[in-house]
């Protein structure tokens, strides 16, 4: 497909302020580096504004806060790409921070080698070794520390014990296992060395259904026992529900929201989270509200309540707010880049700057790959060298900058300098995330001054009751007759299947009555578990 003039200068431009941002952030974070780097609290593990971008300025995760106490089981939850993976190999060492803070046990953790964090990482594919027994795929770890045949024979004998390997098992090689038996041999090896803290990523994909629900019990159960704490990174949400003591909903790259599995299913902060926990996904029905009466689009009504209405109301004003302070820092951000022109020759200062902290980057990624490598006798001496050279290119970098900023630049005149302003990209840049501010503000205030409002109404299919089954709910909605397309009877609950003019519904029903697909029935929503979205920023405000 052909794409016009103005769509390919729109890309350059979204593509520039991506660049504009990964230099701004990089920045940031190595003038940050001369901060004494202290835990905030003492949970075992602690993520701090943690951003990954990429060389090509493509951002995976955005400003990732997280605080993990001993003992937790945290799940993070998403679909594919939106950053799990990448945020735990942060955390493992595997991917290198853009920026933020990492804290391992009280310790700042973002130049930590994998080795040196005290962690282990269970991969999906398991990579246990093919050509090894299972008690030598279990003790390798300790054979490349160099630790003595008698220590080693107690600690896999140990950890096989825990995990149920008998030595059956431990003599058999990973093709003689099931796919349970071979994620436990993971496990073993992963732990063998005493660590607490176990990083998962989807253990239990390659799994058959009837496997996996075993292995997740299994995986709790060992989790308790040893008392450790884990990170675990699925695309599952029974896994994640069923698992966790705290959920981490991630979404291109963002935090949606965390919280126990409970508080999550009861009470979503964005749409995303009410579609995505859930099976089958909350319903999502579009609505219009004239004054405090919310009407479906089968004529259906609902009043909300004075708290409802208030809250509402006060949702628009806080989101007006909140654009016009993102057009405050926009908008100072231009005028910064617009100084910063004037001044002939700074821009040019600062390529220098920034190409000597990206050289800097490299050759220190080069030592560190090195120490990675390196036998046990020689890591003190490269991690002496890395620590000197790491304050000595500080130090490089802090000068150049101090002469940049003591520097007496030539002033361009105005005329010259509007038309230098005219043809910047980055200027481009700002003035389109401006203009896509100033308009999100005016659809936001015309929303908020009009009478009639078009929303999102959220009910779970559980919450969506038939006759029979109102008697233990106290706020329920009048009588809605709603068409049934499809009955499926599930044992001890039938799922219905029905429409508001192109929606697709769901509810649930008890089995203690009988219901019989093409048929029409009186149902009641419980108004106590309605949720209502915005449908522009995709967030709950009720």
């Amino acid at each position: 497909m052909r794409i016009s003039k103005q769509e390919k200068e729109t890309l350059k431009i979204e593509e520039k302020a991506r660049e504009l941002h990964h230099k701004e952030v990089l920045r940031l974070e190595k003038e940050s580096h001369h901060e004494n780097k202290i835990a905030p609290s003492d949970d075992i593990i602690i993520l701090k504004n943690i951003n990954k971008i990429y060389p090509n300025h493509v951002q995976a995760v955005y400003d990732f806060n997280l605080s993990i106490k001993e003992n937790e089981f945290i799940v993070l939850v998403g679909p594919s790409g939106c950053g799990k993976s990448t945020t735990l190999k942060m955390i493992a060492g595997l991917e290198d921070i853009t920026s933020g803070d990492l804290y391992i046990n009280q310790k700042y953790s973002n130049f930590a080698l994998s080795k040196d964090r005290n962690l282990a990482m269970v991969f999906q594919s398991y990579a246990l070794y093919p050509t090894m027994s299972v008690y030598k795929n279990i003790a390798f770890p300790l054979m490349i520390r160099g630790e003595k045949k008698d220590v080693i024979d107690e600690k896999v004998r140990n950890i096989a014990q825990i995990l149920e390997l008998d030595d059956d098992l431990l003599n058999r090689r990973p093709a003689a296992l099931s796919g349970g038996q071979r994620q436990r041999v993971a496990l073993a090896r992963a732990m063998v060395k005493g660590t607490k803290i176990l990083l998962m990523d989807e253990p239990l994909s390659n799994l058959d259904a009837k496997l996996r629900a075993s292995v997740r019990g299994e995986i709790v159960d060992l989790h308790k026992r040893i008392n450790a704490t884990t990170i675990y990174v699925t695309h599952d949400q029974v896994e994640a529900m069923t698992m966790s003591d705290r959920l981490v909903v991630m979404n291109n790259g963002f935090v949606e929201q965390i919280g126990t599995p409970q508080e999550i299913y009861d009470h979503p902060k964005a749409l995303f989270v009410a579609t995505f926990i859930g099976s089958p996904a909350m319903n999502i029905l579009k609505s219009d509200l004239k004054k405090d009466v919310l009407k479906l689009e089968n004529g259906f009504e609902i009043k909300l309540t004075k708290e409802q209405k208030a809250t509402l109301d006060k949702y628009y004003v806080d989101v007006i707010n909140e654009i016009n302070e993102d057009i405050k820092v926009t908008s100072a951000k231009r005028e910064k880049r617009i100084d910063d022109l004037r001044k002939v020759g700074y821009l040019k200062d600062l390529e220098k700057l920034d190409a000597l902290s990206n050289k800097q980057a490299n050759k220190l990624a080069v030592k560190k790959q090195k120490l990675s490598k390196a036998k046990p006798e020689h890591e003190k001496a490269l991690s002496e060298e890395i620590e000197q050279l790491t304050k000595q290119y500080q130090q490089e970098y802090d000068s150049l900058k101090a002469q940049i900023e003591s520097k007496e630049y030539p002033l361009l005149p105005d005329d010259k300098l509007q038309q230098v302003v005219m043809d910047d990209i980055h200027i481009k840049a700002f003035d389109h995330e401006l203009n896509k501010q100033r308009e999100m503000l005016k659809q936001y205030e015309k929303i908020s001054a009009e009478e009639e409002k078009e929303l999102l109404l959220g009910v779970r299919p559980e919450d969506i009751l038939l006759e029979a089954d109102k008697n233990d709910r106290d706020n329920l909605s009048s009588k809605m007759v709603v068409h049934i397309d499809l009955c499926e009877l599930l044992g001890h609950e039938y799922f219905l299947t029905f429409n508001i003019k192109e929606t697709l519904c769901n509810l649930k029903a008890s089995a203690y009555q009988e219901i019989l697909s093409d048929q029409d029935m009186d149902c009641y929503l419980d108004l106590d578990k309605v949720h209502l979205f915005d449908p522009v920023a995709k967030r709950n405000i009720f």
